[in-house]
This record gives structure tokens, sequence and C-alpha cells, in this order.
């Protein structure tokens, strides 16, 4: 998956998604999604996802973050 590139346990100063609930990620993917001003690599990344394909990443995410 694209995300586990760069935010992993070892990703150093970007965020990793461990441990992180689905609902927290979701949120913050919907913020990415929904800043039609924003430029960032996630802006521009989540726009090519449909909010169905975000809560599907995020569920899958915030499982894998389960112990």
């Amino acid at each position: 998956m694209s995300c586990s590139g760069c935010h992993n346990p070892a990703g150093g100063a970007i965020s990793s998604l461990e441990g992180r609930p689905a609902e927290n990620i979701r949120n913050a993917l919907l913020y990415y999604y929904q800043d039609t001003e924003g430029t960032t690599v996630m802006h521009r990344m989540i726009r090519g996802y449909s909010e169905a394909d975000i809560d599907a990443i995020s569920a899958y995410l915030g499982e894998e973050a389960e112990p």
C-alpha cells in the first residue's frame, strides 16, 4: 500500500499509522480529501479516492493497527 511507504514505524519525521483507530485515520483522510486548496502530497494522493475508498482504507489500516 502506498500509505506504508511513508507512514510506517521506521518512517522518521512522518507519523506512523500503527496503533491509530480507524476513525482517527478516516477523519484525517477526509480532511485532506475535503480541503480543495491543499497542495501537499497527501492532498494530491487522496483526491484519487472516493469517500467509500477512504472508509475502506481506514477500516483496513485500523484493523492492521489493532493488537
